[in-house]
């Protein structure tokens, strides 16, 4: 969490105002946040194309993304869902969000 105050310049007194739950509300929300404009994206590719090419759309785009990160980029949802501790509020918003893009 420090080093992400340093980074932007945000003070530790603003962040806590805005997410009192720390490190944890944080992670939470940039998991949710992840997770609903990925769903929105396929949900618009999937309505503009049959879902074949719809599919096939879907992986070429996030290919291309770890591809343009130089194979550094990782899943906000997954990386979070395995480092969090078991009963950690961060893994049940990234179990919520698998859920729901299974569905």
């Amino acid at each position: 969490m420090q080093d992400l105050l340093r980074n932007t310049g945000v003070s530790s007194s603003s962040t806590y105002h805005f997410l009192p739950g720390g490190k944890e509300e944080l992670v939470a929300s940039a998991v949710r946040d992840s997770g609903l404009t990925s769903a929105a994206q396929i949900a618009e590719v999937m309505n503009e194309h049959d879902p074949a090419t719809a599919v096939t759309r879907i992986f070429e785009a996030a290919a291309e993304e770890v591809r343009s990160h130089d194979f550094t980029l990782d899943c906000p949802i997954g990386v979070t869902a395995t480092e969090a501790a078991h009963d950690s509020p961060k893994r049940h918003t990234a179990r919520r969000h698998i859920e729901m893009r299974r569905a």
